[in-house]
Formats: C-alpha cells, structure tokens, sequence
C-alpha cells in the first residue's frame, strides 16, 4: 500500500484531474450550444454528434495532460528512408496548445510520404502573432539548413495558420511552397472573446490582423468543418482564394487525430505548389 505521506500528493493530484475533466467537459457542451445558436440548426441528438463531442473531450484531455511534455526539447526528424527529395514539412499548433498535438500527423506524414517533419511550439513567454512568425522563420530557417531543402511545406492548426500566413507574407515568400490550414480562423472568429491577450484579440473579425493576413504569398488549403466549435461563424476557417476541404463531423481540436484529416492534408502537400 502507498506510504500515508504520498496520499495528499495523489489526492491534489486526482482533484486536478478532476476538476480539469469537468471543465474540458463544460467548455465542449457549451461551445457545441453556441455554434448551434450561431448557425441557427437544430440537429438532432445523434450517434455521431455523441461521437464527435466524446472525440473533443478526449483530444482535449490528452492534451492537457500531455502538456508538460511539450516542454522538451525537440528537433527536425528525419525521412524514414532516403528516397526522392520532397520539401520539409513544419507543423504549427492553435491558440493554448502546443506540438504533441500534432505527433500524430507528423509521424503519419514521416512515413507515408519520407519526408523531414518538425511539430514546433509557439513561445509561451510571448503575446503576439508577429512574435510567434518570428520564432517559425527561426524554425523553418533551422530545418532548411539540416534538410538541404530550399522549400519547405507549413500545416497550422487554427491561429497556427495566421501564423504561418505572418511569417509567409512577411518573409516567407518563396520559401514556403504550400500552406495547409486546419480549422484556421481566416476571417475571424466570435470565440475570440473567451481567450485571453492580445492573440486573442487578433483572432477577431476585422481585427487589423485578420484583415492584412490575405492574400497569402504561397498557395493555401484550408481544411474546415461546419460543426466547429471554435471557429465561429464555420466557414470563417476559410477564404476566397484558397482551395477549401470540408471535413465531415469533427470537432476543432480532435480533428488534428482524425485519419480522414491526414489523408486530406497528405492529399493538399502532394498536389504541390500549384492551383
């Protein structure tokens, strides 16, 4: 049995939990209700919608949980094998969230398509979407010197694409051959009220941010979905301009786990750089 001195560290602990479970699970229902007020739909209560919202409370969890590990260190990976020469591929998380959320994707696209892939973290000592494009020129730069690529290839999930729109639109020219966006606010979204700091805000719609991040220097993919949650009004996750993809029934954050999403995102890289 555990010694009586580990119980009150297990038991803060498992309130943690606890409490952290509660809350993931109160912010899914309620934002499911707000993009059902939004959109004005009734759906019903189905099989699917039970489905979709368990997959964001557990994406969530696994997130929140994981959280500590995204603190280590981390660098380029390597193609599996060497093979034909296919541009490196970054991957930048949303708003709160950090690379091991995309660790399943990169290692999806490591091996079905040999490629370097890198799952970045915005800085968390930072407030600022020209900060975060700083930090990613500083990645891409990296991985082009280890890769020899001249090219490399960007996925940003939510404000991970504003991001990487920054970084394109600013220095990244050229450098960048595509950029395939998951669930990115485009055009603003109404849910930046409930973050906090300035990248919230310039999540808004026709925030100054919003309204200079297009037209993007490279060719975009957005990937977007109507039962979004975060992205509010839905078809804000994309914009005239960019090749839209509709992903069927998932949810903001568990579509980063969806093999349906890696399939379209592995589908978007390997069209290449054209329209």
């Amino acid at each position: 049995m555990p010694s009586g001195r580990y119980l009150p560290g297990m038991q803060i602990a498992l309130t943690a939990l606890l409490v952290a479970s509660v809350a993931i699970s109160m912010g899914v229902i309620g934002s499911e209700f707000v993009r059902v007020f939004v959109s004005q739909e009734r759906p019903p209560l189905s099989r699917g919608t039970l489905s979709r919202l368990i997959g964001e409370w557990a994406a969530l969890m696994l997130l929140t949980l994981s959280a500590p590990l995204a603190l280590l260190p981390s660098w380029p990976r390597r193609p599996i094998t060497a093979g034909p020469a296919q541009p490196p591929v970054l991957l930048v998380p949303g708003y709160g969230l950090h690379r091991i959320s995309f660790i399943p994707m990169a290692a999806y696209l490591r091996r079905r398509q040999n490629r370097w892939v890198w799952a970045v973290n915005n800085p968390s000592w930072r407030d600022d979407i020209a900060a975060f494009s700083c930090a990613l020129e500083n990645a891409v730069e990296q991985m082009r010197q280890q890769s020899g690529s001249a090219e490399v290839d960007i996925i940003g999930h939510s404000m991970g694409g504003i991001v990487a729109a920054h970084y394109i639109n600013t220095s990244g020219a050229g450098i960048v051959r595509r950029l395939v966006t998951l669930g990115t606010p485009w055009r603003g979204t109404r849910m930046h009220i409930f973050g906090i700091g300035r990248q919230s805000r310039s999540l808004g719609p026709s925030s100054p941010q919003i309204d200079a991040i297009t037209p993007v220097a490279a060719p975009v993919t957005a990937l977007w979905t109507k039962t979004d949650t975060v992205i509010l009004p839905t078809d804000h996750a994309t914009f005239e301009g960019a090749t839209a993809i509709e992903l069927e029934n998932q949810g903001h954050v568990a579509m980063m786990f969806s093999l349906k999403t890696m399939r379209a995102v592995e589908a978007a890289l390997s069209s290449g750089g054209e329209e």
